[in-house]
């Protein structure tokens, strides 16, 4: 039987999709190897979010061809979208677009072969796609173009991604897709999203949800509160927000107001032990040092403990990419103003859990990722991956929380 690896580049959608591949090519009776070198296959699913995304993919593609020159590339996602005279050059050997991903295991398969009775788990949290695309049209963004219009998964089939992935003994599920909240809306089911999370709760006991990023104009207050007071949604939130100025935010296309956002974040921010994250750009077209510190102030004066910032990249094709951006000298030294508030609030998140005793998974020998996703370094050694534990925390070290096992 062939062996393949895989390698996940962007978001949790595409590991969701990367593991669903893994785990059907296992039960054809392929071997996965963790190592794409000596590989007959590597599956490549590919992100075009951002230039630098775009670069690291093609640096890869050109060191795989170059290390493991027998190795057949397979090479699917929103980079195919964007890059399909440069895998013609490289010599790709198949592509898929994302309209045709989901083939892909079926594509390789060329033969039939007898299952493997368990599938090797490739990841230590399992990640359960919802739904893809997006109908909104935020002027920097290229999802829409790449992906396609919002459609969900049906509830039915959701539920069966669930059970597979709990029979493969996950304890943290991640909830995954372009923008979960919006769950069915394409089909005017209200609160869908909502609907569905009570459905997969209901379904076992064992296990607990990670929700991916969480887009503010699609959140209800409903929703707000059920995230807060259910005790198996992980108290880990992380906001799409893009920024805090409304200047800017009307300019992106995103025309919420920032008081709106400011609601929700306060409405998260009551469940215990939460750590509330965002997404922020830097940088987007028409950003003075008027703008920017409106943003700063609304960070400020906001409960988030973690940025994830974004110099802003221009996608061809999109309208944003036509207009002028600020200097560059600017935005670097914004987004160094940025890191050091990010790294002044992270900071004070970790010394507040100090004491705190909180659930989680291991995800490798010696590391717990709990649900306010902390990543753990314990006081003995621990190898059984995907199992749920619970940690003390006892300290703060390099970056890291320090804890036993109690």
């Amino acid at each position: 039987m062939p062996t393949f690896s895989a390698s996940n580049f962007g978001c949790r959608l595409n590991q969701a999709e990367t593991s669903l591949w893994i785990q059907r090519l296992q039960e054809a009776g392929w071997t996965f190897l963790p190592s794409w070198k000596g590989s007959d296959y590597l599956l490549i699913n590919g992100c075009t979010l951002t230039q630098r995304a775009d670069a690291e993919i093609r640096r890869f593609i050109r060191q795989v061809r170059k290390g493991s020159p027998r190795t057949r590339l397979v090479v699917a996602g929103c980079f195919v979208h964007t890059h399909q005279t440069f895998l013609s050059d490289e010599g790709v050997d198949l592509v898929f677009p994302n309209e045709a991903k989901d083939s892909l295991p079926e594509t390789l398969i060329s033969a039939p072969a007898a299952p493997l009775s368990t599938p090797t788990p490739t990841l230590a949290r399992g990640f359960l796609k919802i739904n893809d695309g997006c109908d909104y049209r935020c002027r920097y963004c290229i999802i829409p173009s790449v992906r396609g219009p919002a459609r969900s998964l049906a509830e039915e089939a959701v539920e069966e991604r669930l059970r597979q992935l709990l029979r493969l003994g996950h304890r943290e599920i991640v909830v995954t897709g372009i923008n979960i909240l919006t769950y069915r809306r394409e089909e005017g089911v209200d609160e869908g999203f909502l609907r569905l999370l009570e459905r997969l709760l209901a379904l076992s006991p064992s296990f607990y949800l990670r929700l991916t990023s969480l887009d503010p104009r699609a959140f209800s207050p409903r929703l707000a509160g059920f995230l807060v007071s259910e005790p198996r949604v992980a108290a880990h939130f992380h906001l799409s927000l893009q920024n805090g100025s409304p200047k800017i935010l009307r300019a992106m296309g995103r025309p919420e107001e920032a008081d709106r956002y400011s609601r929700i974040l306060s409405l998260l921010a009551k469940k215990e032990d939460r750590l509330l994250a965002a997404d922020y750009i830097v940088g987007f077209p028409g950003e003075g040092e008027e703008e920017f510190q409106e943003g700063l102030a609304f960070l400020e004066g906001s409960p988030l403990d973690y940025l994830h910032i974004f110099p802003y990249s221009p996608r061809p094709g999109t309208p944003a990419a036509l207009l002028k951006r600020p200097h560059s000298a600017s935005v670097k030294e914004r987004v160094q103003r940025l890191r050091r508030f990010h790294e002044e609030r992270f900071s004070l998140f970790c010394r507040r859990e100090v004491g705190r005793v909180l659930k989680g998974v291991i995800i490798r020998a010696g590391e717990v990722l709990t649900e306010n996703y902390m990543e753990v370094q314990v006081g003995k050694e621990i190898s059984t991956e995907r199992e749920g534990v619970f940690v003390e925390m006892t300290g703060v070290g390099r970056g890291k929380i320090l804890s036993l096992l109690p």
